[in-house]
């Protein structure tokens, strides 16, 4: 069952829809669905991430950063848009 609500609202009161996508990540699902540069910029950080180095701290840290950053900028523009989950 989806539920379709803003992110702000699913992010704090829907935790059912985390258990639904992969990772438990309600920021990369909502990213796929709205699909704007800002979304891709969150999928392409989530990306790097899981491609990087881990041993390499240095690459490692940055693609961690860039994910923070990534979300926060998704967060700032889509936390009162309505999605689909």
């Amino acid at each position: 069952m989806k539920v379709t609500a803003t992110v702000g609202e699913i992010l704090n009161h829907h935790p059912s829809v985390a258990r639904r996508h992969e990772n438990g990540d309600v920021l990369l699902a909502a990213a796929r669905e709205l699909g704007d540069s800002v979304s891709f910029e969150l999928i392409a950080a989530n990306r790097r991430l899981a491609e990087c180095d881990r041993d390499n701290e240095h690459e490692f840290d940055a693609a961690v950063y860039a994910l923070h950053e990534a979300e926060a900028a998704f967060l700032r523009a889509h936390a009162e848009t309505e999605v689909s989950l």
